[in-house]
């Protein structure tokens, strides 16, 4: 992973490695940006950034557990991290969890429960979703026909005080993953 910062052009990188095929993290800036790395782990990484033009904020990078039954570990650890500091907040990457049914196309449907445990976890940490611009599903399964199945699981969310230093931002299109 070291080689893709220089090749982005941004000079500094803190990369995570990944178990096997799963997973795997990096957080990449630019020179002119401070970026102080409070914790990270094979889940997260999270980071208060300084700038010339902002005040200071926090960036959490999140890849969430894909098992249904570990979930809620990446929903403890979301809480566990907001419990942490007082900063506005952007928290985004793949949460391996949908908010609605609107959200999934094809498949059985997703247990209500499930989609509960995920949005109490962002109220609770008055985290709000932030949109997104293009194709609305980021990840689907790579099957045919009557097996296909579209899902958003990336997402960018932040606290009310984020968005309003950044009031005009939005998620940037993602691009489709495939997994079998």
């Amino acid at each position: 992973m070291e080689p893709m910062n220089t090749e982005l052009g941004y000079p500094s990188m803190l990369p995570v490695s990944s178990e096997g095929r799963k997973g795997g993290l990096a957080l990449i800036w630019a020179t002119e940006v401070v970026a102080d790395t409070q914790t990270y782990s094979l889940n997260h990484i999270d980071a208060n950034i300084c700038t010339q033009n902002s005040p200071s904020w926090r960036l959490t990078g999140v890849c969430g557990r894909p098992e249904e039954e570990r979930k809620v570990e990446t929903w403890r650890l979301i809480r566990h991290l907001n419990a942490r500091g007082t900063l506005p907040w952007l928290c985004l990457g793949n949460f391996n969890e949908i908010l609605s049914s609107d959200e999934k196309k094809g498949g059985n449907p997703k247990q209500v429960t499930a989609m509960l445990a995920f949005q109490h976890t962002l109220l609770q940490c008055g985290l709000v979703d932030l949109g997104f611009r293009g194709y609305r599903f980021t990840w689907r399964n790579g099957q045919h026909r009557a097996t296909f199945v579209e899902e958003r699981l990336d997402r960018f969310v932040a606290t009310l005080e984020w968005k309003n230093m950044f009031p005009k931002a939005i998620a940037p299109p993602c691009r489709v993953l495939f997994r079998s």
